[in-house]
């Protein structure tokens, strides 16, 4: 995902972040997964940031119309700083997950995630998204989405929350 905003011709933010998951069913409810994300966002201070981590899932609802999904997961973060600090530690991730199908061609969706750093518990962070999504056609969907991220030890001179609010097009081939 690229995301750039230029306010009266001034470059405002630039975000660069990619994720691979993969996943496998253990039981009906119970599933167990990978993941990495890279993260670039000098605005907010972060020059690079890599998060690999591996965890169970939960399936609590999962019916028709709804799912409430709960992750756990242990994982290693390095993030490179604009400040030219640097950070590694052992992280965890603890996630909710819900779903809820308004019609056939549309869903609203709640995803929070917090990551506590088990070398210094002050420096964690949170990021929740609420989105609404609805099928154009059977190839293409839009989705706006509100999302906030936390830092509660953020890069010098940078603040701790960020806000921000997207609409996007998306394909599925």
């Amino acid at each position: 995902k690229y995301l750039t905003t230029v306010s009266q011709e001034v470059q405002t933010q630039e975000q660069f972040e990619v994720a691979g998951r993969g996943g496998r069913s253990l039981t009906e409810n119970l599933g167990t997964f990978v993941e990495h994300t890279y993260l670039k966002n000098r605005f907010a201070g972060v020059d690079n940031r890599y998060i690999t981590s591996g965890g169970l899932s939960y399936d609590w609802l999962k019916t028709d119309v709804q799912s409430l999904k709960t992750e756990g997961a242990l994982g290693y973060t390095h993030e490179d700083r604009t400040d030219l600090s640097k950070l590694s530690f052992m992280s965890g991730l603890v996630g909710l997950v819900y779903k809820y199908k308004l019609t056939a061609t549309a869903d609203i969706a709640h995803e929070t995630k917090y990551q506590p750093n088990f070398k210094d518990s002050e420096d964690w962070r949170l990021v929740t998204e609420t989105s609404l999504s609805a099928a154009i056609s059977s190839m293409f969907s839009s989705k706006i989405a509100w999302k906030y991220e936390h830092v509660n030890l953020p890069p010098a001179g940078k603040v701790k929350g960020d806000t921000t609010t997207t609409i996007s097009l998306l394909a599925k081939f």
